[in-house]
């Protein structure tokens, strides 16, 4: 899976935007070293990789936060947007609440 490509795009030197789950990133720091390591633009792509059409707006502000803070720990930069999947009508607003992007 990850290594392989990783590794791929190592060898061929390719640039590459990696949608990290921030859930993802605190199970396997390693990873988020390594796309570091290598170059790529790791990209934000919520806290857990779920259907939020029925999350309450207050977890999925907390898991919002949570994500930003996995990207900073990991990756060691705020991420510069991002992409929360199967978002809800709360999910933009909840974004610019936030501010950073």
């Amino acid at each position: 899976g990850f290594w392989r490509i990783l590794n791929l795009f190592k060898e061929k030197e390719l640039p590459a935007t990696v949608y990290a789950v921030g859930m993802a990133l605190e199970k396997n720091p390693a990873a988020g070293k390594a796309m570091v390591d290598a170059g790529f633009e790791v990209a934000s792509h919520g806290y857990r990789w779920i259907d939020y059409q029925n999350v309450p707006i207050d977890e999925e502000r907390e898991h919002i936060k949570k994500a930003i803070t996995a990207n900073i720990r990991f990756t060691g930069s705020r991420p510069m947007g991002l992409y929360q999947g199967k978002p809800n009508e709360n999910t933009r607003s909840l974004v610019v609440e936030e501010g950073g992007f």
